[in-house]
């Protein structure tokens, strides 16, 4: 029998084409490896939300000129889809509203509200729907609360697997925002000048003071806590919602939040800046109260003292404050 012979030459360039092609292969399918497994490392540990499409749900920026903006929702998740318990925990008149706002826009799941109002109307309770379902209900994530003391059974569950989001916010600011909302009952209106000049206001803002600091220094005692500050809020809101994704272990929506930032500054519920009040409300002797609370707990966790001062005297030039603490967080 008779073969047909190839050059030894030819058979040499077509088996060298071959294994280049082989080898290009090779490298094609473990490159796809590696970046599938990158992929899933990077989604380990991130939440899955469960929605309720058969439930309620708003668009929360439906007025939004960006389209795609106005396509997405916010809804519940379904019953008992045990979800991590997470805190959101802040002294009234601190941003708590507006964190609220960022993180449905974050996650598009409704937060919830330890105070349980499931008759409430207004503008307030038609945008955050998750304030009128109980807690416990597990349809919401986060919940927002201003209790002093939370060993209380807010939930079905240990204390020490809740998350903490502590929002901490100049006392004089939040004393005179929480005294507003007293007020007006509304989170855009403001009390009229007269209402600070009465001993009422005195009397409350010395007494709050106290609240303000007796709860966030019981608050801090515990673990797995996120502490932002208002002030860094303003200055930075993108910095700080990257901190939270990373906390609450929830996948960036890039979109969401680029409508989130888009949104956050025209909010409602934000109050006016054209009714400010004339003068610092606080006497000298009062003001002195409430510095005294910012530094005690200045020392158990730094605070951005200077920023603070700054804010006051930008806002009112007949203020006279004097952080006479040990430290100062200078980052903001």
């Amino acid at each position: 029998m008779r073969f047909c012979s190839v050059p030894s030459r030819i058979s040499f360039k077509y088996t060298s084409r071959n294994a280049v092609y082989v080898a290009v292969i090779i490298v094609i399918v473990v490159a796809v490896d590696f970046i599938l497994e990158l992929q899933n490392r990077a989604q380990q540990g991130f939440l899955r939300f469960d929605f309720d499409d058969d439930n309620v749900w708003t668009q929360p920026w439906r007025k939004h000129e960006d389209g795609k903006c106005r396509e997405f929702k916010t809804r519940f998740v379904k019953r008992r889809s045990k979800l991590p318990k997470v805190l959101l925990l802040s002294y009234g008149g601190s941003g708590n509203t507006w964190m609220r706002m960022l993180i449905e826009g974050l996650t598009g799941v409704f937060t919830g509200d330890v105070y349980f109002r499931p008759m409430s109307r207004g503008d307030f309770y038609r945008h955050f729907l998750g304030s009128r379902v109980h807690f416990n209900d597990q349809t919401t994530f986060v919940i927002k609360s201003h209790r002093f003391n939370e060993s209380h059974n807010f939930f079905r569950r240990k204390l020490l697997e809740i998350k903490r989001i502590i929002i901490v916010r100049n006392p004089f600011e939040a004393i005179i925002s929480n005294f507003h909302l007293l007020i007006t009952h509304a989170h855009d209106k403001r009390a009229k000048w007269e209402k600070f000049l009465d001993v009422e206001f005195w009397h409350y803002a010395a007494w709050n003071a106290n609240q303000w600091f007796n709860k966030y220094s019981e608050w801090l005692r515990h673990d797995n806590i996120l502490v932002l500050h208002y002030e860094q809020l303003k200055l930075d809101v993108e910095a700080a919602i990257w901190r939270l994704s990373h906390f609450l272990k929830v996948r960036m929506d890039l979109k969401r939040l680029e409508c989130a930032l888009s949104s956050s500054a025209t909010s409602k519920f934000h109050r006016s800046k054209t009714t400010k009040l004339l003068k610092f409300p606080f006497p000298q002797n009062l003001t002195d109260h409430v510095a005294s609370k910012v530094c005690a707990l200045n020392s158990l966790m730094p605070l951005p003292l200077s920023r603070y001062r700054s804010d006051l005297m930008l806002k009112y030039s007949d203020v006279n404050v004097n952080f006479s603490c040990s430290s100062d967080f200078n980052t903001l």
